[in-house]
């Protein structure tokens, strides 16, 4: 069971980039990760999923607005394409070792 009174490192970093400072793309990149193998694991991954599933962690991060759209803009194009076959996990892996600096 997860304890909920202490953050993970992603949603540490995710309450700080909301009150200002650079943009941190990788801890973006491992939310959406997150967001994506959390639910339907196993579902086929879409383009249409990772552009909602982008708007969601900018919107959730920065709230609405331009800087979030600008945000959503910069994660989407930092994204893997989608390979045939691609699971929500299995691209939610790629996407992870993407934000710790491996390529893919």
């Amino acid at each position: 069971m997860h304890d909920s009174t202490h953050l993970t490192q992603q949603d540490e970093a995710l309450r700080r980039a909301r009150h200002g400072g650079p943009l941190r793309l990788g801890v973006l990149q491992l939310a959406l990760a997150d967001r994506l193998d959390a639910d339907h694991a196993d579902h086929p991954m879409t383009k249409g999923l990772a552009e909602a599933q982008a708007l969601q962690v900018a919107a959730a991060t920065y709230g609405e607005g331009t800087y979030s759209e600008q945000v959503e803009n910069t994660l989407l194009r930092s994204l893997p394409p989608i390979r045939r076959g691609d699971t929500r996990d299995v691209y939610a892996a790629r996407l992870r070792l993407i934000a710790e600096g491996a390529t893919a």
